[in-house]
């Protein structure tokens, strides 16, 4: 990313005014594209899918507390079915 924003390395004069300087808008871009990826790879859909397996598997004793039922409900609503391939509604 360092070589690719290097504004210097565009320009033939060496004694120009963008030595050193960087471009932040193509650096931006190259950072957001790469943390919000928009095609998920396999291997993230496999975990999340493993997750809903793990919620679905165990499931949670008769008559436990109401913060073990929030816990896990938490985790489904906000970490798991969010990020599901499939719709999970």
């Amino acid at each position: 990313m360092r070589k690719r924003c290097d504004i210097s390395k565009r320009t033939p004069d060496k004694d120009c005014c963008w030595i050193g300087s960087m471009d932040g808008a193509q650096a931006y871009t190259i950072v957001w594209n790469h943390l919000f990826v928009r095609e998920r790879t396999e291997a993230d859909k496999l975990y999340y899918k493993m997750a809903l397996d793990v919620q679905e598997k165990f499931h949670l004793p008769d008559g436990c507390s109401s913060s073990m039922y929030d816990k896990k409900a938490y985790a489904l609503i906000h970490y798991i079915a969010p990020h599901l391939a499939q719709s999970y509604c």
